[in-house]
């Protein structure tokens, strides 16, 4: 915490346990935020899945993230990465990922909201508007999907691979659950159904 005194002339700050100091010349940036939504096969077969956030080209890398379903901030359910330092620049980014329940997708909309030393507003995704994607200059405003091409180009602007493979891989895995599950469901209603239209010897 931080608390701050005078005494006479004099302009004091009192910083407690856990504060986190930087001195440096480097101007503060505002992170980056893009929302990516559940997997719709995720959330027929199981009816859960997790979106995900990415946040990218912040500094300093003090950061917290903080989700919100309606109007009710999230506690559980939340997995965050730690933060990772960007090739280009002394930026930072990380990923964090919200669980929720199909019946939380379809009636209520989800907020991420990065908690950092620049205040940004929140960035919102329902299931009407699928993605949210804010420009530079226009943070929290809705534009479309992004393409493989500017996942591409972001790459190459310095948003770490390991990011974007974690992205990748935890979309990969949702949909082989998906695919096994509808392939397991299949296989079982196929004997019933053969079972039950055999007739006897």
């Amino acid at each position: 915490y931080l608390k701050e005194t005078t005494t006479g002339n004099a302009y004091n700050k009192i910083f407690g346990t856990g504060t986190k100091l930087f001195v440096t010349d480097e101007t503060p940036k505002a992170p980056k935020i893009r929302l990516f939504p559940p997997s719709s096969d995720e959330l027929s077969v199981t009816s859960k899945s997790v979106v995900v956030c990415l946040m990218t080209d912040f500094f300093p890398e003090v950061i917290k993230v903080e989700w919100k379903i309606g109007d009710v901030v999230q506690n559980d359910n939340v997995q965050t990465d730690s933060v990772t330092k960007m090739e280009k620049g002394n930026t930072y980014s990380l990923i964090s990922r919200l669980s929720v329940s199909k019946l939380q997708w379809e009636t209520q909309p989800i907020t991420c909201h990065a908690i950092h030393e620049i205040d940004v507003p929140g960035l919102k995704i329902t299931k009407d508007s699928k993605y949210e994607v804010p420009n530079a200059g226009n943070p929290g405003g809705p534009t479309c999907p992004p393409s493989v091409q500017e996942l591409q180009e972001n790459t190459e602007e310095g948003i770490p691979v390991s990011s974007l493979q974690v992205a990748t891989l935890t979309y990969t895995i949702l949909l082989m659950k998906s695919v096994l599950y509808c392939g397991i469901i299949s296989c079982i209603l196929y004997k019933m159904e053969y079972w039950g239209t055999k007739k006897p010897l």
